[in-house]
C-alpha cells in the first residue's frame, strides 16, 4: 500500500496542472449521479450486455470534482499502476472489470469526499449487472505469438491508435498495454482485451475484440525424475524406480524448449490408472487439476493430460508415469493377519489388484501354486471358497497358521505379497484343546504327585514311627545311662531329697575322715612310726644292722649252728653262774644267774621280735656285739 501511495504521489508531482482549478464535472462526466449524495446514492447500478467476461466501466480520479469544495480518493486496490487507462486530466479513468461468476461484480472506485455539515464520505461503488447478448459477436480469435500482438484486432473497425488494450497478468488483474510490440512477460493463453477509444459521456465500455496468445506446444516432464524414468512398451509409459514406497511430492512443469515460465501455472489433468490385463485403463472419477505438482501414495500410475491452444482448437499431450518398485520382480512381506470364520471380510485372500498397478495372475495356497485368470470359474479351483469384485477368499488348513502369496503381473514385471493369516478360532481351539491336555496331564500329575506324596507320606511316617521308637529306645538308654552315670549323691538325693542327701554326704565323709584317721594313727604308731625310729637306729649304728643282715641272710640252721659256737658266744654266756636255792631243806638248781645286767638297754618295745634284754659284748679284737634273747 505505502509503495502504491509513493508512486501516486511521484505520478502527481510529475504531471503538469491546470492554470485554473476544474469546477464541478458531475454534469458532463457522471450526470446519472446524483448532484446530492446520500446514503442511499450507492451502489449504483450499470447494466452491461456482452457476451465478453471483461468490461471497461468509467470512475472518479483524484482531479474529479463532484460538486464545488469537494474531494475524490482513488481506490487504491483498482487504481494499480500501469492497470487503468485516464485522460490528461486525470479527472476520470477507465478501469478493466472481469465479470464475477454470480453475474453482477461491485467496483469500490474509491471515496467521496463532501465539505458539508460534518464533512460527510460516501463509498463510491458500481453494481455492474451483466446481461449475456444472443447473438454471437465472433470477436474471440487465437493467435501465435510470444513477445508482441498486434496492434489491431479483425473485429475491430478502427485504426490501431484509436485503440486501447489491456491484457490480463499471470498473477491476476490487469494491465494497459501502451506498446503492443514490445511484451515482458507473456504467457500461454494470456487473453488481450481491445477497446475502441472510450468518450466521457460513456458509462462502460464492451471490448470489441478479443485474442489470445499461444506458442509451441510444451512437453510433460518431471524434473527430478525426467533422467531416470525409461518409456515401457507397447503402452508408452515411463517407468520411475522409486526407492521408497512413502507418498511423496512430484513436481511437473511444462517445458516449451527450455522455456518452463510461458506455460507455468497451466492447468494439467490428472488422472490416477490402473493396470488390467496388460492395459492401462483410467480409474473412474479420479480425474484432478493440477498447476505444479501432485503426490502419490506409494507405487502408482499417473496420467498427466495437457491441452495446449493452438488456433480454433487445442492440442492434447499426454504423458503416462508409473512410480514402479526398484526391483521388476518385487517381493514384500505382509503383516501376520489374524482373522475370526465369521469376520469374512479378512479370511485368507488375495486383492484382485495391488495398488492399481498389478492384477493378480498367480497365487500360492501354502504349498500349492495355481494361476488364476477371471476367466476362469473358482468353483475349478480347490483351494478357492469364494470370490467379490475385489477378492478371491481362501479355504483353510488344518494349521491355523496359512501362508498366501499373491503374483502380480505389472507393466514392468511382477510383485509378490506373502501373508500369513492366522485362524484364531482353530488358535483358541487349539489353546483349548492343549488347555484341557494340560489339565488332564496336571489332573494325572497330580493324581501320580499324590500317589508319590502318600508313599512317601506313609515311609515319613513309617520314619517317623521308627525314629520314635529310637528315640524311646535311646531316651530309655540315655535315662539309664543318666541312672547309671548319675553319682551317688544324685541317686541318693532323688531317693531321700538333695538336703538330706547333703547331710548324709556330709555325715558319711566325715565318718570317712573319721576312719581315716584312725587308721593313719595305727598306720603311723604300728608301722610308720617304728620305721623311722629303725632308720634313725640304722644310721647311727649301721654296723648292727650291717651285722644282722649278714647273719639273717645265712641259712637258719647256719645261723642256729653259728649261734651255738664258743667263739660267738660271750664269756657271760659261757660262765653262767648256778643259782641255787632251799627247797625243802635241800640244795636245788634255781637257774642261772641272769645274763642281762646295768649293761643292758631297753629296746623299742615295739620292735617286731620281742627282745627281753640285750647288751654289748666287746671281744679281744675290739669288736662290739649285741646279746639278746629273742622270742620268735
Amino acid at each position: 500500500m505505502l509503495l502504491k501511495l509513493y508512486c501516486l504521489g511521484a505520478a502527481l508531482a510529475l504531471m503538469p496542472l491546470p492554470t485554473q482549478p476544474l469546477g464541478p464535472q458531475q454534469e458532463t462526466l457522471f450526470p446519472y449521479i446524483s448532484r446530492d449524495i446520500t446514503n442511499t446514492t450507492f451502489p449504483f447500478d450499470l447494466n452491461v450486455t456482452t457476451n465478453s467476461d471483461v468490461v471497461l466501466v468509467k470512475c472518479p480520479n483524484f482531479r474529479y470534482s463532484h460538486i464545488s469544495n469537494d474531494s475524490f480518493t482513488p481506490n487504491f486496490e483498482v487504481f494499480i499502476s500501469g492497470s487503468t487507462y485516464s485522460p490528461s486530466d486525470n479527472s476520470f479513468a477507465w478501469v478493466p472489470l472481469l465479470k464475477s461468476k454470480t453475474g453482477s461484480t461491485y467496483l469500490k472506485c474509491g471515496r467521496i469526499n463532501l465539505e458539508d455539515v460534518g464533512n460527510p464520505y460516501y463509498d463510491w461503488i458500481f453494481n455492474v449487472i451483466w446481461q449475456n447478448v444472443t447473438s454471437n459477436q465472433g470477436f474471440f480469435k487465437r493467435g501465435r505469438n510470444i513477445g508482441d500482438i498486434s496492434p489491431q484486432h479483425s473485429k475491430c473497425n478502427s485504426d490501431g491508435s484509436r485503440l486501447k488494450i489491456f491484457g490480463i497478468k499471470r498473477e491476476g488483474g490487469f494491465t494497459f498495454i501502451d506498446n503492443p510490440q514490445s511484451l515482458l512477460f507473456s504467457f500461454a493463453n494470456q487473453t488481450f482485451y481491445y477497446f475502441k477509444k472510450p468518450s466521457e459521456d460513456e458509462k462502460t465500455k464492451e471490448p470489441c475484440g478479443i485474442l489470445q496468445i499461444y506458442s509451441d506446444n510444451p512437453k510433460i516432464k518431471l524434473p527430478k525424475h525426467e533422467s531416470t524414468s525409461d518409456i515401457q512398451e507397447p503402452n508408452k509409459t515411463r517407468v520411475i524406480k522409486l526407492t521408497i514406497s512413502d507418498p511423496q511430492i512430484i513436481d511437473v512443469v511444462l517445458d516449451m524448449g527450455g522455456n518452463i515460465n510461458y506455460y507455468r501455472g497451466e492447468k494439467i489433468i490428472l488422472e490416477k490408472m490402473k493396470y488390467v490385463k496388460g492395459e492401462l485403463q483410467v480409474i473412474e472419477n479420479s480425474k484432478t487439476i493440477i498447476t505444479s505438482n501432485f503426490s502419490i501414495n506409494g507405487y502408482e500410475i499417473v496420467k498427466l493430460t495437457y491441452y495446449a491452444p493452438y488456433d480454433d482448437r487445442d492440442v492434447e499431450i499426454t504423458e503416462r508415469y508409473y512410480f514402479a518398485p526398484s526391483s521388476s520382480d518385487h517381493i514384500i512381506n505382509e503383516k501376520a493377519v489374524e482373522y475370526f470364520k465369521n469376520d469374512t471380510s479378512s479370511n485368507p485372500n488375495c486383492p484382485l489388484f495391488y495398488l492399481n498397478i498389478g492384477y493378480l495372475y498367480k497365487f500360492k495356497h501354502n504349498v500349492t501354486e495355481k494361476d488364476y485368470s477371471d476367466s476362469v470359474l473358482v468353483d475349478t479351483i480347490n483351494e478357492i471358497s469364494s470370490k467379490t469384485e475385489s477378492h478371491i477368499f481362501f479355504k483353510g488348513i488344518g494349521d491355523p497358521h496359512l501362508i498366501i502369496r499373491c503374483l502380480y503381473k505389472t507393466p514392468d514385471g511382477s510383485i509378490t505379497t506373502i501373508t500369513e493369516f492366522v485362524d484364531m478360532d482353530k488358535i483358541a481351539a487349539n489353546n483349548e484343546k492343549i488347555r484341557l491336555e494340560n489339565l488332564e496331564n496336571e489332573k494325572n500329575k497330580n493324581k501320580t504327585e499324590q500317589l508319590k506324596y502318600d508313599e512317601f507320606k506313609r515311609k515319613i511316617e513309617n520314619q517317623e514311627m521308627g525314629v520314635k521308637k529310637s528315640q524311646k529306645e535311646t531316651e530309655e538308654i540315655k535315662k539309664k545311662l543318666l541312672e547309671t552315670n548319675k553319682s551317688l549323691f544324685k541317686k541318693l538325693s532323688d531317693k531321700v531329697g538333695e538336703r538330706n542327701a547333703y547331710i548324709l554326704a556330709a555325715g558319711f565323709i566325715l565318718l570317712i575322715l573319721i576312719i581315716l584317721t584312725v587308721l593313719m594313727v595305727i598306720l603311723y604308731k604300728k608301722w610308720l612310726s617304728p620305721f623311722i625310729i629303725m632308720l634313725k637306729q640304722k644310721r647311727k649304728y649301721p654296723n648292727v644292722y650291717v651285722f644282722w643282715k649278714n647273719l639273717t641272710s645265712q641259712p637258719f640252721d647256719s645261723y642256729c649252728q653259728a649261734i651255738k659256737e664258743k667263739k660267738y658266744l660271750s664269756n657271760k654266756v659261757l660262765n653262767q653262774i648256778v643259782v641255787k636255792k632251799m627247797e625243802g631243806g635241800e640244795e636245788v638248781d634255781a637257774g642261772v644267774s641272769h645274763l642281762f645286767d646295768k649293761t643292758l638297754v631297753k629296746c623299742y618295745r615295739r620292735f617286731p621280735r620281742k627282745i627281753k634284754a640285750h647288751y654289748i659284748y666287746t671281744d679281744i679284737e675290739k669288736r662290739k656285739y649285741i646279746l639278746s634273747d629273742v622270742s620268735l
